[in-house]
């Protein structure tokens, strides 16, 4: 009974195994789009604000109209501009930082507290807010984004899923909802280098 308690003691002082390691650095494989009004541009992809924007890692200019604005402002590449989106992940028990590095792009970087406070990235007109929990070995982040643009702000809802298949092969999964219109889902994959 004694040895009983104390394997139960030991099990219950253990903490709990979540969560996945990200860190290295990751060559983007694939970017594909699925329904919504946001068309193909850019997700938050390595997980940050962008693009056009002047946010996370975008290739171009801001375009004009809140779709695009949103849609650049997601923190990945778009397919303008040709190139590799590299991306270089760190992690400790507490952040999950990430540099997105682009061909002639400045690199920018974004980082996600894993203690279920709020994070907030800034990056030149774009603010993203979000929180980020594990689901099992995924780490899910929920958040808003606010893009100031010379007309008005914009506003939108952002999701993003992030894990690793049984090959390595890191899955980003972002779904982005600007103004209340119809969600657009970006699915990216990344090989280690």
């Amino acid at each position: 009974m004694n040895l009983f308690v104390a394997f139960a003691m030991i099990f219950l002082a253990a903490p709990a195994q979540t969560g996945a390691n990200f860190a290295g650095t990751w060559a983007m494989e694939r970017s594909a789009t699925g329904g919504g009004s946001s068309g193909s541009g850019g997700a938050m992809g390595g997980g940050a604000v962008a693009g056009g924007m002047s946010g996370g890692g975008g290739a171009g200019a801001a375009s004009t109209g809140a779709s695009n604005g949103m849609r650049a402002g997601g923190g990945s590449i778009s397919a303008a501009g040709g190139g590799s989106l590299e991306l270089v992940v760190t992690q400790t028990a507490t952040a999950l930082t990430m540099e997105r590095r682009f061909p002639g792009v400045e690199s920018q970087t974004t980082t996600y507290k894993l203690d279920g406070s709020e994070s907030i990235n800034t990056t030149g007109r774009a603010t993203l807010k979000t929180k980020s929990r594990w689901e099992g070995a995924k780490l899910v982040t929920e958040g808003t984004q606010v893009v100031k643009t010379e007309q008005a702000e914009i506003k939108g809802t952002i999701k993003e899923t992030r894990w690793l298949e049984k090959d390595g092969t890191m899955v980003v999964e972002t779904v982005r909802q600007i103004d209340g219109g119809a969600a657009s889902t970006i699915t990216q994959t990344f090989k280690k280098k």
